[in-house]
């Protein structure tokens, strides 16, 4: 119930204000997360689906890439490996090749996400993300 209360804010939502626009693609994101943590799989493949179409129609591809890998995490809960592929390796692609320019970028995002082995500083030998959750705050330039 709270979950559309939230969603009929967002709708309500001056669609005119950029700032306050992209907030509908960030909190659907974090609703998706929410609801697959939670087990409840419908609501945050709505979710999931709602923030990736959303964020496909701005600039910000990185907040598209992000949404692919929750996306991807939540598909993985329900056993749709093959679809679960095809969303992560979206975000691996974005993330991993030199879009972030910096070497110390991609190593956070690969410790985060659980594909590179903290020890060895390498990419997991089997190209798994092994994060159970994997949440972004801000930005490297915070």
């Amino acid at each position: 119930m709270h979950f559309l209360k939230i969603d009929s804010l967002l709708e309500t939502i001056d669609k005119n204000n950029k700032l306050m626009r992209n907030y509908i693609g960030a909190v659907s994101s974090e609703l998706a997360q929410i609801c697959r943590d939670l087990g409840k799989m419908d609501e945050a493949i709505i979710y999931g689906q709602k923030a990736i179409n959303f964020w496909k129609e701005t600039t910000l591809k990185e907040n598209l890439a992000f949404s692919n890998f929750v996306y991807g995490t939540i598909l993985t809960k329900i056993h749709d490996f093959i679809q679960a592929k095809n969303y992560l390796e979206k975000a691996h692609n974005f993330f991993g090749n030199g879009i972030l320019s910096h070497n110390s970028q991609r190593l956070m995002f690969g410790l985060m996400a659980g594909y590179i082995d903290p020890e060895t500083r390498e990419p997991n030998a089997d190209g798994s993300m092994t994060a159970d959750v994997y949440a972004h705050i801000g930005d490297d330039k915070q």
